[in-house]
């Protein structure tokens, strides 16, 4: 059985044409899987002449031992053509059944999938128990004349705090706040990168309380040179499965349509956010809060929202994170200061990560079509 291993907890393969790639973790070429249906072309795998439907399955990918993964990706679904996402992991006797990650189209959406080892959950495959063995499977449908184009696909797992059985929900929509985040090493003197506010309470009264998150991503968009209506992005994002607009495959999966490359990622410590933050990458990050833990929060409670992560400051030899905080009222009051420990204490761990311009951009062909 063929293994790739990766030592560390994200995974990333691209399929345009590679310049000089700077890569997220390990980076891989598209001769590391088997294409059935497709051909290579400098923007990524498209379907090859008369062909309507592909596959492209990866080869075994060998990590450190996860039982929780979440899957991004830069997928062009012009049309009304789609990409269906599976992933697989090995029981010591067998191959668990494909999990269904999600359909990347113009209206995309979550499947429900279980079995024995383990199930999906919204945006997440959780694991009964620990594995260490994965593959993935991607399904390109084309529509009309119009193939999709696979760019890059990323995906995250980690070993959760949690023993064994019951499994702790931990997607979007039934959120558990994961153990242990810490401090890390936080760069000498403050850091507030100028990101413009916006109040998703000032979006339309029907969604405007559950658009944190492309509202967080409409921010990062216009750091970046990219202005969006944030009730744009949110239609873009919008899960048609759950019927909800958190969730974090698509969100983070949405830059590429506008030019700019991102992942889902999990950090166990604010280091690693504050090193993306000396990059110049905003950060999304999930938090999770009852009344009175987050001193200066708009809102009392919440059982999943999403913030943007802009800096961080020190008063008084006390160090706080400078976030944009999509749910205050108005955007002049978005921008807020949180202690650190209150901090680590809401955060769950999960974040979205904007890298910036799409590294294959100039490697686009005629097959690459967004619309």
């Amino acid at each position: 059985m063929a293994r790739h291993v990766c030592a560390v907890n994200n995974y990333s393969q691209v399929f345009y044409a590679p310049d000089s790639l700077e890569p997220v973790a390990a980076v891989r070429n598209v001769s590391e899987g088997d294409m059935l249906g497709l051909a290579v072309d400098p923007a990524g795998l498209v379907l090859a002449p008369g062909q309507v439907e592909g596959c492209f399955t990866s080869q075994v990918i060998s990590m450190p031992a996860f039982d929780w993964l979440v899957p991004s990706w830069s997928i062009a679904v012009p049309g009304e053509s789609s990409v269906e996402i599976h992933f697989q992991v090995w029981t010591e006797r067998s191959w668990s059944m494909w999990y269904p990650l999600g359909t990347w189209s113009g209206s995309p959406r979550s499947h429900e999938g279980k079995d024995d080892f383990g199930r999906v959950e919204t945006d997440t495959l959780i694991l009964k128990s620990p594995r260490s063995l994965v593959r993935y499977r991607l399904r390109l449908k084309g529509a009309q004349g119009k193939s999709p184009c696979l760019r890059r696909f990323d995906f995250v797992t980690r070993l959760s705090s949690r023993a064994e059985s019951p499994v702790v929900p931990t997607t979007s929509t039934s959120p558990a706040t994961p153990s242990g985040l810490l401090p890390g090493e936080l760069p000498a003197g403050d850091l507030d990168l100028p990101v413009s506010p916006r109040s998703q309470m000032a979006e339309n009264p029907s969604i405007a309380s559950r658009i944190c998150s492309p509202t967080s991503l409409a921010m990062a968009l216009s750091f970046f040179g990219v202005e969006v209506p944030t009730e744009r992005l949110a239609q873009l994002c919008y899960d048609h499965g759950t019927e909800i607009f958190g969730n974090w495959s698509f969100n983070a999966s949405t830059l590429a349509r506008f030019g700019l490359a991102g992942r889902v990622d999990w950090f166990g410590d604010f280091g690693r956010i504050a090193r993306q933050l000396e990059s110049g990458h905003p950060v999304i990050a999930s938090v999770r809060f009852r009344e009175g833990e987050l001193e200066g929060a708009p809102i009392k409670s919440t059982a999943g929202h999403l913030i943007l992560v802009r800096g961080f400051s020190r008063r008084d030899g006390k160090p706080y994170v400078v976030v944009n905080d999509p749910a205050a009222p108005v955007p002049e009051s978005v921008r807020r200061e949180y202690a650190l420990d209150q901090f680590l204490k809401v955060w769950r761990g999960v974040v979205y990560i904007v890298e910036g311009a799409d590294q294959g951009a100039g490697r686009e062909s005629s097959a690459l079509q967004w619309e």
